[in-house]
């Protein structure tokens, strides 16, 4: 970024004050107010310096602080992660939280000399921290260990959330203090200012009584300080500047989610803010021996794109070192590079190593030591933003994990029966959400469906639609009726005590009487399952229920019907129903039009098309997860739709 220098304003100002010290008898009044400026400049630098020296001592103190935070948060997630899904890989996240903790409070013990406040307040928190951390080696203890231990650490939860509210309590009053610790230094500084102005005056109005005699001296110090201020003035105007850009850069790369994002706003914002006409960046391989290049807006983007940390190039050189380096005239990967002047920059909290992120002006650049911090700062904040995609993909697959641990692996093989099931994770999802399904046969060749939806998103709803699917699996083998398998499922729920989550539901039993099928049916506020005649009729079925959880004795009812040979049920979650199209939804009519058209499909078949209908509806941008199953009546000797031939 090119530094403002005084122009021509600035020599006119210095020949005026020739002029008006020369041709009037004015040199009292001029040297009364070079010293006013004097102080107010003298005042004004040292406010700023020992200012900036509180704030550079602070300023990571509370960063400490907020990483120790996200520490302990990356232990919590990783053992809730590893009580839910039972998976080992989700105590990465953990372990690498336990690291995090000891590194941030060994910095901040090293730096408490000066905070008092803040050194009572770490004596607060360690505590609180080692019970915590006895509480999360205690529950992966557990998670180890029987189910019945499982339940007893997930029964634990909530005494750990409010273990870890009284951390967070006490890190915030940690925060608050560093932040008051800067307000204060500048409140004494300002002080000190003032005095320092006031004492400068003074002197100005001693020294103007012998201004006369000195008026030729004070009239070349004047130019001198009149040209210092000019010059104060443009660096102050660049510093705001490149502030500026730095928070537009800032903004443009807090949304990025991937690594493509985080490029784009470099490319657009940083260029228009800095000048930059080319981006590189470069991140160490998972084998952290080669550097994985991407190029934007520039010529070198037909060059090498894999390079190996030990090549004799800058770019790899800045890597390996965590130095930054300013070329001119010669790029990062060699001559062929591109003309112009490179800054090439570290880009360090990447686990796999330390990259390097090289921007190109085409312009010829000196590259000073203001600008040089400016660059440094703008690739910490492309670190951040790195840091922030990573740990926002790990979160996705998390969540995938999580979700796919709550639906069964496959579906039963029923005689005279066809089954499909569909789940669909909204495109921006994020957390996983509280919908389910499962399908299973009991003892007695009862086939039992459950689709439910437990509102939220997160592990609480993951722990709410668990307790569901392993309670309707508990309660379905001794009792045929589903709604009042639907009632234990709430007392449950109530037992639990979920808050003010709740989930809605639909229990469908199939069992065979006589030479056909009977269906019966419950629903707990959930949309109505419907039954597709062989001819294409659509029926709904499930009388009235009311959602579970909230209240002790909800009125809930079995309705049934019979199947006939390829009747078809088809039983959802309103993400199907609730498919966007602006602000209209596809709505229960568009999706019984769609059911209609299964009469002629095989189950697998008319999953996808009613899927397809809500997607297609909504331009391929599902708001809310899906779940489907269908399931047909194919007893022997009926003709399978698509399929040339009999169940």
């Amino acid at each position: 970024m090119p530094q403002p220098t005084p122009g021509p304003r600035t020599a006119a100002r210095l020949r005026g004050a020739r002029r008006s010290l020369t041709a009037t008898f004015a040199a009292l009044l001029g040297i009364v107010l070079l010293m006013l400026a004097l102080g107010i400049g003298v005042s004004r630098a040292i406010n700023d310096s020992a200012t900036e020296a509180y704030a550079e001592d602070a300023i990571p103190l509370k960063a400490a602080v907020q990483d120790l935070v996200l520490q302990m948060v990356n232990q919590q997630t990783g053992v809730r992660g590893f009580l839910l899904s039972g998976e080992e890989a989700t105590l990465d996240a953990y372990e690498e939280g336990r690291r995090g903790v000891r590194a941030d409070l060994a910095y901040i013990r090293a730096h408490l000399d000066g905070h008092p406040v803040l050194e009572r307040l770490l004596g607060d928190a360690e505590p609180q921290i080692a019970r915590l951390e006895r509480y999360f080696a205690r529950q992966v203890a557990l998670g180890r260990g029987t189910p019945e231990q499982v339940a007893l650490a997930r029964g634990a939860v909530p005494q750990g959330a409010r273990e870890f509210s009284a951390f967070r309590a006490t890190a915030a009053r940690m925060v608050a203090d560093t932040d008051a610790f800067v307000e204060d230094a500048r409140d004494r500084q300002q002080r000190l200012t003032d005095i320092l102005t006031v004492s400068l005056l003074v002197l100005g109005a001693l020294v103007a009584l012998v201004a006369v005699r000195l008026s030729m001296v004070v009239r070349r110090r004047v130019s001198g300080l009149l040209g210092d201020l000019e010059a104060e003035r443009a660096v102050s105007a660049g510093a705001a500047v490149r502030a500026e850009a730095l928070q537009r850069v800032t903004a443009a790369l807090a949304p990025a989610l991937d690594e493509e994002s985080v490029l784009e706003a470099l490319v657009g914002e940083a260029s228009r803010a800095a000048g930059i006409d080319e981006v590189v960046l470069a991140r160490r391989d998972a084998g952290g021996g080669h550097l994985e290049r991407r190029s934007v807006g520039g010529q070198s983007a037909g060059l090498d794109r894999r390079i190996a940390i030990d090549d004799d190039v800058p770019l790899a050189a800045v890597a390996r070192s965590g130095e930054a380096a300013f070329l001119s005239g010669a790029g990062p990967l060699g001559p062929d590079a591109g003309p112009g002047s490179w800054a090439v920059l570290p880009v360090r909290g990447d686990p796999a190593g330390t990259g390097a992120l090289a921007l190109r002006f085409d312009e010829g650049r000196a590259f000073g030591p203001t600008e040089r911090t400016f660059l440094r700062t703008l690739a910490d904040q492309t670190a951040q933003a790195l840091e922030r995609v990573r740990l926002h993909q790990e979160q996705q697959e998390i969540a995938h994990v999580l979700q796919q641990s709550l639906l069964p692996r496959d579906l039963p093989e029923v005689a005279d029966l066809g089954m499909a099931a569909r789940y669909v994770t909204a495109l921006s999802g994020q957390e996983v959400g509280g919908d389910l399904y499962d399908v299973f046969e009991v003892a007695d060749g009862r086939l039992v469906v459950m689709v439910g939806d437990a509102c939220g998103k997160g592990p609480e709803a993951v722990a709410l639609t668990a307790l569901a699917r392993y309670t309707v699996r508990a309660v379905a083998e001794a009792d045929p009726s589903p709604a009042d398998a639907l009632g234990r499922l709430n007392a449950a729920i109530r037992r639990h005590g979920f808050g003010t989550l709740y989930i809605t539901a639909a229990l469908l039993v199939l069992s065979r009487q006589g030479g056909g099928m009977r269906l019966t049916a419950s629903r707990a506020g959930h949309p109505h399952p419907l039954v597709v005649r062989s001819s294409g009729e659509v029926e709904e079925v499930g009388g009235p229920g009311t959602v579970l959880g909230v209240f002790d004795d909800p009125p809930l009812v079995d309705a049934g019907t019979e199947l006939g040979p390829g009747d078809t049920v088809v039983v959802f979650t309103d993400g199907l129903t609730e498919a966007r199209q602006g602000t209209a939804v596809l709505g229960d009519e568009r999706l019984r039009d769609a059911a209609s058209a299964c009469a002629g499909m095989d189950v697998e078949a008319c999953a996808d098309h009613l899927l397809g209908t809500a997607s297609a509806f909504a331009g391929g941008d599902l708001r809310d997860d899906v779940a489907v199953v269908v399931v047909r009546y194919q007893p022997d000797g009926w003709p399978v739709p698509g399929g040339g031939g009999s169940a």
